[in-house]
Protein backbone atom coordinates (compact mmCIF):
# COMPACT_ATOMS: atom_id res chain seq x y z
CA UNK A 1 0.00 0.00 0.00
CA UNK A 2 1.44 3.16 -0.90
CA UNK A 3 2.42 6.06 1.49
CA UNK A 4 -0.79 8.49 0.72
CA UNK A 5 -3.48 5.80 1.10
CA UNK A 6 -1.89 4.78 4.73
CA UNK A 7 -2.17 7.95 5.48
CA UNK A 8 -5.45 9.10 4.49
CA UNK A 9 -6.59 5.60 5.98
CA UNK A 10 -5.20 6.83 9.47
CA UNK A 11 -6.49 10.04 9.10
CA UNK A 12 -10.07 8.52 8.68
CA UNK A 13 -10.09 6.05 11.00
CA UNK A 14 -9.11 8.78 13.17
CA UNK A 15 -12.01 11.66 12.52
CA UNK A 16 -14.05 8.02 12.60
CA UNK A 17 -12.75 7.57 16.32
CA UNK A 18 -13.25 11.04 17.33
CA UNK A 19 -16.73 11.19 16.49
CA UNK A 20 -17.67 7.92 17.99
CA UNK A 21 -16.64 9.20 20.77
CA UNK A 22 -19.45 11.55 20.55
CA UNK A 23 -22.11 9.66 19.52
CA UNK A 24 -25.29 8.73 21.15
CA UNK A 25 -25.99 5.36 20.25
CA UNK A 26 -25.39 6.21 16.10
CA UNK A 27 -21.63 5.24 15.11
CA UNK A 28 -19.48 5.61 12.41
CA UNK A 29 -17.51 3.50 10.57
CA UNK A 30 -15.15 3.45 7.76
CA UNK A 31 -15.41 0.29 5.16
CA UNK A 32 -12.35 0.41 4.08
CA UNK A 33 -12.36 -1.96 0.52
CA UNK A 34 -8.87 -3.87 0.17
CA UNK A 35 -10.26 -5.81 -2.51
CA UNK A 36 -10.34 -4.72 -6.27
CA UNK A 37 -14.03 -6.01 -6.40
CA UNK A 38 -16.68 -3.17 -5.59
CA UNK A 39 -19.22 -3.57 -2.38
CA UNK A 40 -22.87 -3.99 -3.52
CA UNK A 41 -24.03 -3.75 0.18
CA UNK A 42 -22.98 -3.80 3.94
CA UNK A 43 -25.29 -4.72 6.37
CA UNK A 44 -25.01 -5.24 10.41
CA UNK A 45 -27.63 -6.75 12.98
CA UNK A 46 -26.79 -7.80 16.58
CA UNK A 47 -25.54 -10.91 17.09
CA UNK A 48 -28.52 -11.69 19.15
CA UNK A 49 -30.39 -11.19 16.38
CA UNK A 50 -32.03 -14.11 13.50
CA UNK A 51 -31.85 -11.18 10.33
CA UNK A 52 -29.60 -8.69 8.94
CA UNK A 53 -29.97 -5.12 9.09
CA UNK A 54 -31.13 -2.85 6.31
CA UNK A 55 -28.39 -2.24 3.76
CA UNK A 56 -26.00 0.95 5.72
CA UNK A 57 -25.02 1.83 1.98
CA UNK A 58 -28.18 1.87 0.02
CA UNK A 59 -28.27 2.67 -3.56
CA UNK A 60 -23.90 3.44 -3.02
CA UNK A 61 -21.01 1.24 -4.37
CA UNK A 62 -18.32 1.16 -2.54
CA UNK A 63 -15.34 1.07 -5.76
CA UNK A 64 -12.37 -1.77 -5.40
CA UNK A 65 -9.91 -0.33 -3.31
CA UNK A 66 -12.09 2.80 -2.11
CA UNK A 67 -13.99 3.41 0.80
CA UNK A 68 -17.09 4.56 2.74
CA UNK A 69 -18.67 5.44 5.82
CA UNK A 70 -21.67 4.10 7.07
CA UNK A 71 -23.60 4.94 10.30
CA UNK A 72 -25.15 1.96 12.00
CA UNK A 73 -27.39 2.59 14.93
CA UNK A 74 -26.37 0.84 17.97
CA UNK A 75 -30.27 -0.94 19.23
CA UNK A 76 -29.05 -3.65 21.55
CA UNK A 77 -25.54 -3.51 23.26
CA UNK A 78 -22.48 -3.68 21.32
CA UNK A 79 -21.68 -7.07 19.65
CA UNK A 80 -22.83 -6.89 16.32
CA UNK A 81 -22.37 -9.34 13.51
CA UNK A 82 -21.70 -7.55 9.56
CA UNK A 83 -22.18 -9.35 6.34
CA UNK A 84 -20.46 -7.34 2.99
CA UNK A 85 -21.85 -8.19 -0.44
CA UNK A 86 -19.68 -8.10 -3.71
CA UNK A 87 -20.99 -7.00 -6.86
CA UNK A 88 -20.54 -10.58 -8.22
CA UNK A 89 -22.27 -12.08 -5.54
CA UNK A 90 -19.50 -13.19 -2.42
CA UNK A 91 -20.56 -12.60 0.74
CA UNK A 92 -18.04 -12.07 3.71
CA UNK A 93 -19.62 -12.11 7.53
CA UNK A 94 -17.97 -11.19 10.60
CA UNK A 95 -19.54 -12.45 13.82
CA UNK A 96 -19.37 -10.92 17.18
CA UNK A 97 -17.38 -7.65 16.66
CA UNK A 98 -17.42 -4.72 19.13
CA UNK A 99 -19.25 -2.08 17.14
CA UNK A 100 -18.41 0.81 20.22
CA UNK A 101 -15.22 -0.11 19.84
CA UNK A 102 -14.64 -0.25 16.06
CA UNK A 103 -13.13 2.76 13.50
CA UNK A 104 -13.13 0.46 10.50
CA UNK A 105 -13.77 -2.85 8.95
CA UNK A 106 -10.93 -3.73 6.34
CA UNK A 107 -12.45 -5.57 3.89
CA UNK A 108 -9.96 -7.90 1.90
CA UNK A 109 -10.36 -10.33 -0.86
CA UNK A 110 -11.08 -13.17 2.06
CA UNK A 111 -12.00 -11.78 5.13
CA UNK A 112 -12.93 -9.20 7.23
CA UNK A 113 -10.79 -7.28 9.95
CA UNK A 114 -11.77 -4.72 12.82
CA UNK A 115 -9.87 -1.58 13.30
CA UNK A 116 -10.49 -0.67 17.06
CA UNK A 117 -10.81 3.51 17.66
Amino acid sequence: MNYFKSTMIAAAVLAVSLGNASAQGRYEVLIDNWSEVEIASVQMSPTADDCWGDDLLGAYIVDGLGEAIVEPTVQQGCVYDIRVTFVDGRVLMLDEFNLCATAAIRVGPFGLETINA
